[in-house]
């Protein structure tokens, strides 16, 4: 398992997921506090960490070693990103977002036919719409938004009509 650095900041209540288990006041980097809480959830899991932020200059480097990508991240740019190095090698992208209340799970895997996340949203939203938008998260969202990756599903043609339909909205 790969993980890649995020942003920098001190964890809160607001900004921290599950695996992230730092006391609040500290100004642990989320990096280091994932792969500690993974280690204490199973200490046989390989974790290389990579103390680089995710670019289109190191994607390729970064993800070739692994079967999956999984997008957790908070920025338009990032996610994109992951969505083009996951379409270039064939792979299957995992993406995982939260907004307030509401969290959203997909799959996309164009590689076995299906679309991908440009498919969906060709160009990214004005910066304006972005994360620094939304000023509060319902922390309650996070854990059902990124465990529902963790749950296998079989894919149906409804389900993304109906993503479809409500992204549009």
């Amino acid at each position: 398992m790969g993980l890649v650095r995020c942003r920098y900041r001190p964890i809160s209540p607001i900004s921290s997921a599950r695996s992230c288990t730092a006391p609040r006041t500290s100004a642990a980097k989320k990096l280091n506090s994932a792969r500690d809480r993974i280690r204490e959830v199973n200490p046989n899991v390989q974790v290389d960490l990579y103390d680089d932020f995710f670019t289109s200059a190191n994607a390729r480097r970064i993800s070739e070693p692994y079967d999956i990508i999984i997008d957790g991240t908070d920025n338009f740019p990032t996610r994109y990103c992951s969505n083009d190095i996951a379409v270039f090698l064939k792979k299957p992208n995992i993406y995982g977002s939260i907004f307030r209340f509401d969290g959203q799970c997909t799959v996309f895997a164009p590689h076995l036919g299906g679309p991908c996340y440009r498919c969906m949203f060709p160009e990214p939203p004005p910066a304006r719409h972005g994360p620094r938008a939304v000023r509060k998260v319902a922390s309650s969202a996070c854990s059902p938004a990124s465990s529902a990756s963790c749950k296998p599903s079989k894919p149906s043609s409804s389900s993304w009509a109906s993503a479809s339909r409500s992204s549009a909205a």
